[in-house]
């Protein structure tokens, strides 16, 4: 009896073990097949599923990394692909290399994908497909380096030029600035100037002073005979061409005159002509004095100080 309950036993415990190593297996063969048939995403599903049963296994985390890879996770494929190796699948080396350099290259990341290819064909030289993944990633590195360079060399002109731009703009402002202080240096001396020539004119312009009563009394005296003055003088011509007949002076006698000397020409003078001549001469003499007497400029009489 105890026999047989033992063997049943050991029965069950064989099943259920190879009941739990079929069901991994199964699984992996599941996101196998679907992997090849081109479902990367029910892939994942089986392999993860796998890995819960079987956590650690290298072979189930590489293909795991595959698998996301071709489902659109470079970067979660990568990260078990790199697991693996840690994992102690260092057989897997080789193969993991070259997958980890095709997840660069997805993400155009060429020269980590480079690095990494030249990893893989150090692991296994004879990889025809590294090799060729490696020139690629390396033609693709050296288009992007050049790209960059000419678009530094771009954006450096295009500094330079805005530099110069701004360089000239501000040269602009300045020599405005500058003509407009040189227009209003030569337009200050002018208002200097007729500030200047005001102030002259200011200067020039004499002092107005009261005048005194006295000197009124004597500038109108003196005007007055300088009026008379005049008088006199426009007068002066009718008196001296006159005599007793109206002024006009007698006529000089024509014809050949007396040869001698000039006690003969007195003696010839008759004494009417005398007299006519002597008054001329009192009335020129008269009026010359008038003339003299009126130019004089009276003085007035100083008032002299009381003693008292």
């Amino acid at each position: 009896m105890s026999g047989g309950r033992g063997s049943r036993t050991a029965v069950a415990l064989l099943a259920a073990a190879g009941l739990a190593f079929t069901t991994t297996r199964g699984l992996v063969a599941d996101g196998s097949r679907a992997l090849k048939e081109g479902n990367p995403k029910e892939a994942v599903a089986a392999y993860k599923q796998a890995l819960g049963r079987a956590p650690g296994t290298p072979e189930i985390l590489f293909d795991l990394g595959l698998a996301e890879a071709q489902a659109g996770d470079p970067a979660g494929g990568r990260e078990h692909l790199q697991a693996a190796l840690a994992a102690g699948g260092e057989s897997l080396r080789p193969a993991v290399e070259y997958n980890v350099g095709n997840t660069y290259l997805a993400e155009k990341r060429w020269g980590e994908a480079a690095h990494a290819f030249e990893a893989a064909l150090h692991a296994d030289p004879t990889n025809r497909d590294a090799k060729a993944n490696l020139e690629l990633a390396r033609r693709k590195l050296k288009e992007e380096q050049e790209k960059q360079k000419k678009e530094q060399e771009k954006q450096k002109k295009e500094k330079k030029r805005q530099q110069q731009d701004k360089q000239k703009k501000q040269d602009k402002q300045k020599e405005g600035k500058q003509g407009d202080q040189g227009k209003k240096g030569k337009q200050q001396p002018k208002e200097r100037q007729h500030q200047g020539s005001q102030d002259k004119k200011g200067k020039e312009k004499p002092e107005e002073r009261p005048k005194s009563d006295a000197g009124a009394k004597e500038k109108e005296a003196q005007t007055g005979q300088d009026q008379g003055g005049k008088q006199q003088a426009e007068r002066k011509p009718r008196d001296q061409g006159g005599g007793e007949k109206g002024g006009r002076p007698e006529p000089t006698p024509s014809g050949p005159q007396p040869h001698g000397g000039e006690g003969e020409r007195a003696g010839a003078m008759d004494p009417a002509q005398a007299a006519q001549l002597l008054n001329d001469l009192q009335r020129q003499e008269g009026d010359v004095q008038r003339q003299v007497r009126a130019r004089l400029v009276p003085v007035a009489p100083r008032q002299r100080a009381q003693d008292w």
